[in-house]
């Protein structure tokens, strides 16, 4: 089995984490470049490296695999990519797609709000009248559920 985008929660992290990613999208760049500035420091330094035990710290861990996560999904929106590209783009997003639809509603419904309406997690929160917690445990165990089904399906979900 290939490499696949989702990552999913702590745990499911590496070093190298995006590595590919950046070095051939300028998403990706871009995404990497202006998280070390809102952060204060150089998150791809701690991706892109081979010390685990940063990476392992909850931490960076976290904030790694949100990124990344983030990445993943602005690549599969953009539309300036070539034909060859926007095929392989579209048939993983009807893998995604498929994927997501497996999910239990509740989870399905957070991840499709944050990633395909741009909905902060507060504003989740308030629609379905629940904590910021609760928001952002569904949409852990959205992501950790994906990873698992990417798995059980055996698919690639990259450009390349």
């Amino acid at each position: 089995m290939g490499d696949c985008f989702i990552f999913s929660g702590q745990g499911s992290h590496r070093p190298g984490m995006g590595l590919k990613l950046y070095q051939h999208s300028t998403i990706a760049k871009d995404k990497i470049h202006l998280s070390n500035q809102i952060l204060g420091y150089d998150i791809s330094d701690i991706m892109f490296n081979d010390n685990e035990a940063i990476l392992r710290q909850t931490n960076y861990a976290q904030v790694a695999i949100y990124i990344h996560s983030c990445i993943i999904f602005d690549i599969i929106k953009d539309d300036s990519i070539n034909v060859d590209d926007r095929l392989i783009r579209d048939q993983i997003f009807n893998d995604l797609r498929m994927l997501i639809d497996l999910l239990p509603n509740d989870q399905k419904e957070v991840l499709k709000m944050r990633y395909f309406e741009e909905m902060s997690f507060k504003k989740i929160a308030e629609y379905f009248d629940i904590s910021i917690n609760t928001a952002l445990g569904r949409m852990r165990y959205a992501l950790i559920n994906l990873r698992k089904l990417i798995e059980e399906k055996e698919l690639r979900l990259t450009l390349s």
